[in-house]
């Protein structure tokens, strides 16, 4: 008798007591979902059920309509395992052990994670995870040679790889990434790279080293210049007022003293025969731009060459930033704003390069209206976009401090001539500008050839070679030359 459950079959089941006068006897199996006979059912269900049950020396062929099953028909209700403790398990067929793998080996849609083993050795896996163990074959758990075996390999938890006639098709890649435009050689560290990271315990300590060196060195990084952060209504870097903010990027009028009353320009020109114009916000500047060489006679080509504020980088804002300027500063009498009409970067038809009108729109009240002739003088109030960042410099230990440099969060800043080291930091603003950070890079050889008593008689360093000849009598000879790429 067999019994499907799922994907697994229950085999060889225990004869019953054989029937008296030739008549026949049957076992019964049925399915439940606790000890108890629960939910019985003949049909199995992946979903509810268990537990398996049998009733034993029964004279009818079959159990009873399924609205009459009883459990107490049944003995030694057993659960199903989920796991599996054997010494010895024998494959025959295709010997396939798998989750969330099919018979063809292949993923099934829609599973993150499962294991795929065959009869052929072929072994795959998605979402493997190996803590505190080792992948080996042909060494044992300590990750020594097991006898008998002419190859193997062993990958420990610690990092070490070992391998016995290892045979390496292609590349081996140490410094060169898969395109082959970084160098390439194998290195060796004399000892643990970069160490020592220390910081003086002063302001915001996220300073990372993202990238190890083969340059023998200490260093000193520093934060030079740390950002003032703004809010709304804040006086800005260039004296006008801050009208938006999201994360480091801030939007600011000018000041009243850079206000100005202009017309757009002659009519039915748009942007002097460039592109139209949108309304959208942050598209002021790209809108101003597109007058680029035109004269300050009109508001964008003055906003476009305005010097104020000790910076060159004002334009002449889109509808709906001169409508944020009205929400954020006029409505709360910041910014010394007129009630009147002021005009904007956007036309009222994009669609036509030879509209008469762009939208102004009313400091008073916010309203807006595609309605403005360009020809009509309206107030100019230029507006700015910036984003705010610390800065940093570095420097080998009592040396020339580098070049500031803004600091942009994540980002790996590789130090120059340092053979690839590397820093990072976790904040573009939060510092105090009192940070300072030291640490130690140790040298990494080019290689590094030692012989069985431990003795390193081959080694190169910037393109130097370095060869130690031990002689008989123990006594060694340095020779050294170039090496050429």
């Amino acid at each position: 008798m067999a019994v499907s459950i799922g994907e697994y079959t229950i085999t060889e089941l225990n004869d019953g007591t054989p029937g008296e006068n030739g008549a026949s006897l049957y076992t019964w199996t049925a399915f439940a979902s606790d000890s108890n006979g629960a939910d019985i059912s003949l049909t199995y269900n992946q979903a509810v059920h268990t537990h398996i049950g049998h009733g034993y020396n029964k004279s009818a062929s079959a159990p009873p309509a399924p609205d009459d099953l009883n459990p107490s028909d049944f003995t030694g209700w057993t659960p199903f395992y989920a796991n599996l403790i054997s010494e010895d398990i024998l494959l025959i067929g295709q010997g396939i052990i798998r989750c969330n793998y099919d018979e063809q080996g292949n993923l099934i849609a829609g599973k993150q994670k499962g294991f795929f083993i065959s009869s052929s050795g072929e072994l795959k896996a998605v979402g493997f995870e190996l803590t505190g163990g080792a992948v080996r074959s042909g060494y044992d758990a300590s990750g020594n040679p097991v006898s008998g075996y002419e190859s193997g390999f062993y990958l420990g938890s610690d990092g070490m790889i070992k391998a016995r006639n290892a045979i390496l098709y292609g590349k081996f890649r140490s410094g060169l990434d898969e395109t082959d435009t970084v160098d390439a050689r194998f290195a060796a560290k004399e000892t643990i790279g970069v160490a020592s990271l220390q910081w003086n315990n002063n302001g915001l300590n996220d300073l990372m080293l993202s990238g190890e060196g083969d340059v023998a060195n200490s260093y000193e990084v520093k934060i030079n210049y740390a950002t003032p952060v703004y809010n709304l209504r804040d006086t800005g870097p260039a004296g006008g007022h801050i009208f938006y903010k999201s994360g480091t990027l801030y939007y600011e009028s000018a000041p009243i003293g850079a206000e100005v009353s202009k017309a757009w320009g002659p009519s039915e020109v748009s942007m002097f025969g460039a592109a139209p114009t949108s309304t959208a916000f942050g598209t002021g500047e790209a809108n101003t731009t597109l007058f680029s060489g035109a004269d300050s006679t009109y508001a964008p080509g003055y906003c476009l060459n305005l010097s104020y504020g000790g910076v060159s980088d004002w334009f002449l804002p889109s509808r709906d930033e001169a409508i944020k300027m009205h929400q954020e500063l006029k409505a709360y009498g910041i910014g010394s704003f007129f009630s009147d009409e002021y005009s904007t970067s956007s036309d009222s038809n994009p669609d036509d390069t030879y509209s008469n009108f762009i939208y102004y729109v009313r400091l008073s009240d916010g309203y807006s209206t595609p309605n403005g002739y360009k020809i009509a003088v309206y107030r100019v109030r230029p507006a700015r976009s910036f984003v705010v960042g610390d800065t940093f410099q570095w420097r080998i230990a009592g040396g020339t401090w580098s070049t500031a440099e803004k600091i942009e969060a994540g980002k790996s800043y590789v130090l120059s001539g340092q053979g690839g080291l590397a820093l990072t930091f976790g904040h573009a603003t939060g510092h105090t500008g009192s940070e300072v950070w030291t640490f130690t890079q140790s040298s990494m050889f080019g290689i590094s050839i030692k012989n069985s008593s431990g003795n390193e008689y081959l080694k190169s360093s910037n393109g130097v070679l370095e060869v130690d000849q031990i002689n008989t009598q123990g006594t060694s000879n340095k020779v050294w030359g170039a090496v050429f790429n």
